[in-house]
């Protein structure tokens, strides 16, 4: 497990560490969540661009929904994370995969 502390270090560790899935805010210093979706899913780099996202936010609204849904991501959790949603909501991701 890697941690990146805005949407910047986080495409630095993808890139450099591969994970199976991300799990991130939209509120982040620098670049944020949305931002970060973004890089990733235009990404020419298949590792980054097909990456599973989860999106753990306390912006659960319709827009911020539907902006989630347009730019990729796979998952979205409200804040505060219920950890058994969390977890239940990456094993079906990967159950896809």
């Amino acid at each position: 497990m890697e941690f990146g502390f805005d949407g910047a270090s986080a495409l630095v560790h993808i890139r450099d560490f591969h994970p199976d899935a991300l799990v991130t805010d939209l509120e982040m210093s620098g670049m944020d969540g949305l931002s970060l979706i973004s890089a990733l899913r235009s990404s020419d780099n298949p590792i980054q661009r097909d990456i599973p996202i989860i999106v753990c936010s306390s912006k659960v609204d319709n827009q911020t929904i539907a902006e989630l849904r347009k730019l990729g991501a796979d998952a979205i959790v409200p804040k505060p994370v219920n950890v058994k949603l969390l977890a239940e909501t990456a094993l079906r991701l990967f159950k896809a995969v």
